[in-house]
């Protein structure tokens, strides 16, 4: 919600103002341009992605093929606009991972809403 409100004065110092204007924008809650990079990892990578709205949290969290989760990133850079989440290629244990195909997913939760994307990377040394 936003509200404006004008004043004006011309050059003989006569002012006049407007009424509150009220209004609305109501933009849709949109996730968009998730990537990592690099991909494929050597040793780290950034998760980047965009964000309509700030959102109450963003958590990242990063899977075997398999479907076993080996890293959860709570907290996540989450705010309206540009993001990028740091994240050094290590498993919950600190251990690096080995070579080869994982998948994350991006929750994003804004007021009584939950977002989910799962995309693809891969680790390559």
């Amino acid at each position: 919600n936003y509200q404006i409100r004008v004043t004006v004065q011309d050059k003989s110092g006569n002012l006049a103002e407007s009424p509150d204007i009220n209004f609305q924008i109501d933009e849709p809650v949109k996730v968009a341009k998730i990537l990592n990079i690099p991909n494929p990892i050597k040793n780290q990578t950034f998760f980047t992605y965009e964000l309509t709205q700030a959102p109450y949290s963003v958590e990242i969290k990063i899977y075997t093929v398999g479907g076993r989760l080996i890293r959860t990133i709570s907290d996540a850079s989450a705010k309206r606009g540009y993001n990028e989440q740091y994240w050094n290629a290590r498993d919950e244990d600190g251990i690096r991972l080995a070579n080869g195909t994982y998948f994350y997913k991006v929750k994003v939760q804004i007021e009584d809403q939950h977002f989910e994307k799962i995309k693809r990377l891969a680790v390559l040394r």
